[in-house]
């Protein structure tokens, strides 16, 4: 495929703030369960895919080792990144290596309820400084290039696409580290600016027990339909006893 047609057709959108709501929601809990995680450290890995209209992929997996520790109230979950993945097309190397090194400051630490729920997550969803930094560094990679006009201007909202990928810019699920249940399914309506109309479709299935209850695999499929547009997303979760000396 040439590359400006990749470019052009290749843009993810990210999906709308509202979403952001339906996306963190929990399933229904027959009865609320005592949360007892692990005291050792654990090794918390989020992979991300998100789908382009050529059906390439954008793929970014970062890992964190954390620790959960009792507040009041409550639980805290901090961390600190220790390995970062990014795989996208090849005309996109340039920002997908501006990804692959960005820190990731802002992430911890989460706070979680008695139930080992996420509570107060919105506010993560707002860039932070390096975040920042590596969008000014990209439109100045796009800037020096030789696109055209709208060329720049698409491949830049595919850019904050891959910077958003892994900061968070669709809530993770509150129910992540005690699910609620099993799998969840659930579709909406969507009314967006301009008078499209949308759907979206969130499925949630969560597989194995490890540390603490904690589960093994917790998967998120979301599927976005505007306008006769279709996007995909898929994030894996996976919590693993962290090795000694990481």
């Amino acid at each position: 495929m040439k590359r400006s047609s990749l470019l052009l057709a290749g843009v993810a959108s990210l999906l709308p703030a509202q979403l952001a709501p339906l996306l963190a929601e929990s399933a229904p809990a027959a009865e609320s369960q005592a949360f007892q995680p692990p005291t050792t450290p654990q090794v918390l890995t989020r992979t991300l895919w998100r789908s382009l209209r050529d059906g390439q992929e954008i793929m970014v997996r970062r890992s964190y080792e954390v620790r959960f520790s009792r507040t009041d109230g409550g639980f805290l979950l901090d961390g600190r990144l220790i390995d970062t993945a990014v795989d996208a097309p090849a005309p996109l190397a340039l920002l997908a290596e501006i990804e692959r090194k960005r820190p990731d400051p802002g992430m911890f630490p989460l706070r979680l309820d008695a139930h080992g729920r996420i509570v107060g997550q919105r506010a993560r969803a707002v860039p932070g400084d390096p975040h920042r930094s590596a969008e000014d560094r990209a439109r100045t990679i796009l800037a020096r290039s030789a696109l055209e006009a709208e060329e720049r201007k698409q491949t830049e909202q595919l850019a904050r696409s891959i910077l958003e990928s892994s900061v968070g810019a669709s809530a993770w699920p509150s129910d992540l580290f005690s699910p609620a249940a099993r799998s969840r399914r659930e579709k909406r309506s969507l009314a967006l600016d301009g008078g499209q109309n949308g759907v979206i479709e969130v499925s949630v299935d969560v597989r194995g027990t490890g540390d603490g209850g904690l589960p093994k695999t917790v998967e998120r499929r979301v599927a976005t339909e505007i306008g006769g547009s279709a996007r995909f997303s898929r994030e894996v979760w996976t919590m693993t006893p962290a090795t000694p000396g990481i």
